[in-house]
């Protein structure tokens, strides 16, 4: 007599699975967002529609990032984290900075286990405009700070998200904000996109 040990997900259709796991995924992630978005009720709405676009990206042949248009609340947002200097230019930068508070981290994790827990504090915000080696970097980095790290794509280019956030003229073709309380005002700007297609960029 035969025994086969099958799993939950083995009685559903390839399509059924696919939104089982973007489901898992999602929730994940609206775990590890801000407290904030979470106790105002945002967490899951923002981490669904971010999935979401991931998906739509990597469909679309685009790095696995999800995207969002520099429209006139985003370009308020990045003004508003330079203006409060919750902000570090460049992709080297952003290595640098998080190098360092992984530094005071592993102390903390020493003596409280449970700040090794997943939790979105910092946000790596990148141009449409790279090559696919700086978007490979843009993922690496994501990997080794997957702790606190998350990365949202501009659909705009260095020039457009630089002059958004330093002035025109400036170029950044990667930022991140580097503040909890930053990084949550953000997201709170990302979450009123809800659920809208895909645009894509050249």
């Amino acid at each position: 007599m035969r025994h086969d040990s099958h799993g939950l997900g083995d009685g559903l259709g390839e399509d059924d699975k696919r939104q089982e796991s973007a489901r898992l995924v999602s929730d994940a992630l609206a775990g590890a967002m801000p407290r904030a978005l979470i106790a105002e009720g945002r967490a899951e709405r923002l981490a669904a529609d971010w999935i979401a676009r991931v998906d739509r990206a990597i469909a679309a042949g685009f790095s696995p990032f999800p995207r969002y248009p520099l429209d006139s609340s985003i370009r308020e947002g990045l003004f508003e984290v330079r203006q409060s200097r919750q902000v570090v230019r460049g992709l080297e930068g952003a290595e640098s900075a998080l190098a360092m508070q992984d530094l005071g981290l592993s102390k903390a994790v020493a003596t409280r286990p449970e700040s090794d827990r997943r939790r979105v504090s910092r946000l790596l915000v990148v141009s449409a405009d790279g090559s696919g080696r700086f978007y490979h970097g843009v993922g690496r980095l994501r990997e080794r700070y997957f702790v606190r790290l998350e990365v949202v794509l501009i659909e705009c280019d260095e020039m457009e998200l630089g002059g958004a956030t330093f002035g025109e003229g400036r170029r950044a073709r990667a930022l991140m904000i580097n503040h909890k309380l930053a990084v949550a005002r953000f997201l709170t700007r990302l979450d009123e996109f809800g659920d809208s297609p895909l645009t894509p960029t050249g």
